[in-house]
């Protein structure tokens, strides 16, 4: 019984490391330019994150980055399957 807990545990702890590992990425993706990276990382990580005040500033500041992009660059049928996607004309 204990192994099948700490089994469950580390998976859950495994997944909230990829998680955070996901997010640093989109991080470092954001300051070096690559808003569009940036973006579907973001938006990968935001179903398991809703409430995160990082993610959700640096997904709001992205957006805004993003208008000086021309949109039609973005794949946006692939950004709009992510829930909470908005779409923002530049």
């Amino acid at each position: 019984r204990w192994t099948t807990i700490s089994q469950k545990y580390a998976i859950a702890m495994l997944t909230m490391a990829n998680i955070q590992s996901l997010l640093n990425q989109a991080i470092q993706l954001h300051q070096a330019g690559n808003i569009k990276e940036a973006l579907l990382l973001y938006l990968k990580v935001l179903p398991q994150q809703k409430e995160n005040p990082q993610l959700l500033y640096f997904l709001g500041t992205a957006y805004l980055d993003a208008q000086g992009i021309r949109w039609q660059e973005l794949n946006l049928q692939q950004l709009s399957q992510y829930p909470g996607f908005l779409s923002i004309s530049a």
